[in-house]
């Protein structure tokens, strides 16, 4: 990241919380349930993807498209989650 960086850097942080947290708890879905619930790796994949607009967004300057980016990540976060939720209850 350039020294230009408009992204709060807590930001990154409990992003990584939140996403560790998630594949915590789809590991645990997927011992439980012996089979791996794809729905929700597809969610943390998003969030991954969202996270990296981001910070693109952010190295151009665009805060606005940074900021609606990093609430992309955290909203699929919290899908992975209840995708694998779901995976464990059926």
């Amino acid at each position: 990241m350039s020294s230009k960086s408009r992204v709060d850097r807590n930001n990154f942080k409990g992003i990584l919380d939140l996403f560790d947290t998630a594949e915590r708890y789809i590991k645990t879905v997927e011992l439980c349930r012996s089979e791996v619930p794809f729905p929700a790796i597809n969610e943390l994949r998003y969030a991954g993807h969202h996270l990296l607009k981001g910070l693109v967004a952010d190295e151009q300057g665009e805060s606005e498209a940074s900021e609606r980016e990093f609430h992309d990540a955290r909203d699929h976060r919290h899908r992975a989650m209840c995708e694998a939720s779901e995976a464990g209850i059926g």
